[in-house]
């Protein structure tokens, strides 16, 4: 089981760490993501339009979640 890194960067470089979760693999990563990303910008979207959520396992790209277009 991996540690995925979610981190969220706005359009002005900005990062914000959401933080840490241990999944089984690369597709549950990716909807976890989603998933929080869905939550975000359903409860305020203004300040996530243009974001992107990275997810990563150590040093590895695993996927990247724009919270305003789920």
């Amino acid at each position: 089981m991996s540690i995925y890194r979610f981190v969220l960067r706005n359009h002005g470089g900005q990062v914000e760490e959401l933080g840490y979760m241990p999944l089984p693999d690369d597709g549950e990563a990716v909807a976890f993501g989603e998933s929080v990303a869905r939550e975000l910008a359903a409860e305020n979207p203004r300040p996530y339009a243009g974001s992107v959520m990275e997810v990563t396992d150590g040093e590895r790209a695993i996927g990247s979640i724009q919270p305003g277009k789920i």
